[in-house]
């Protein structure tokens, strides 16, 4: 082969080369390229994975603050009502005691400490020069008149002599002290305090209702002052009233069994 022939065939090469080159430069532009085809459906397919996470992550994300924020609403809630009713009853029984303290208290005796105040008043009036001259009886009879400070300090004084009488305190039962106070079943901090028990979420419950005849095996789902939802072994949800289970007409147990089938 001449040389001739031999730079033809190589440049027949080249010229073959390089016409392929521009051409998948062409289908690389065009995207119709195969290679180029195939690199995009796996990342596609890695796009829409990675996509789908991020949705899954979020939902799960916006449930959980959600949870956590009607738990914080709830707890909030819980300890606002369980201060107000603490308030309100340390007031009512330092106002009763202290009503129980006055009924101790005997009028005439508490006139009987002011009378003898003003004698001891009336006598420091009277000067040495009164009694050599013989004042009149008007002067040693003259009242002066307490101030609020001593009455006050004579009403402590005889209180103080009651207390030392030790006298047996009678215990006051009246209903405003039992207003709000819980009756061992209530719903604390998204807990469930039924007499000596407690329950949370995701408890394994037995549930028995009086109203419907009904007795199933439940799991504790969520947990509201006035309500709570339990999940029945059966896929049904239930909503037990609080109050029901204060009333007696609802039951609720510890499930013994290890293992639940929701």
């Amino acid at each position: 082969m001449s040389d001739v022939e031999v730079t033809q065939e190589l440049r027949d090469k080249w010229e073959a080369e390089l016409n392929q080159i521009l051409e998948e430069r062409r289908d690389i532009l065009n995207g119709t390229h195969a290679e180029l085809r195939a690199g995009l459906e796996k990342l596609n397919r890695r796009h829409e994975r990675y996509m789908l996470l991020a949705r899954d992550q979020k939902k799960y994300q916006l449930q959980a603050v959600e949870a956590a924020y009607k738990a914080d609403i709830s707890a909030a809630w819980d300890e606002y009502y369980a201060g107000r009713s603490y308030m309100r009853d340390s007031l009512l029984k330092s106002r009763l005691e202290r009503e129980r303290r006055m009924d101790l208290i005997s009028f005439q005796s508490l006139h009987q400490k002011l009378d003898r105040k003003r004698k001891l008043c009336n006598l420091d009036s009277v000067t040495p020069h009164d009694e050599q001259h013989g004042a009149p009886d008007r002067q040693r009879n003259k009242l002066i008149a307490l101030t609020p400070d001593e009455i006050q300090h004579d009403l402590e004084s005889v209180l103080q002599e009651v207390e030392k009488r030790s006298v047996p305190k009678q215990p006051l039962v009246t209903q405003a002290l039992t207003l709000d106070v819980p009756k061992g079943v209530y719903v604390s901090h998204s807990k469930l305090f039924f007499f000596d028990e407690v329950f949370e979420l995701n408890n394994l419950v037995v549930i028995n209702s009086k109203l419907d005849n009904l007795r199933f095996n439940a799991r504790i789902t969520q947990i509201h002052l006035n309500e709570m939802q339990v999940a029945a072994t059966n896929g049904k949800q239930y909503l037990l009233q609080i109050a029901h289970l204060q009333a007696g007409k609802t039951t609720i147990a510890r499930r013994k069994l290890a293992g639940f089938d929701p």
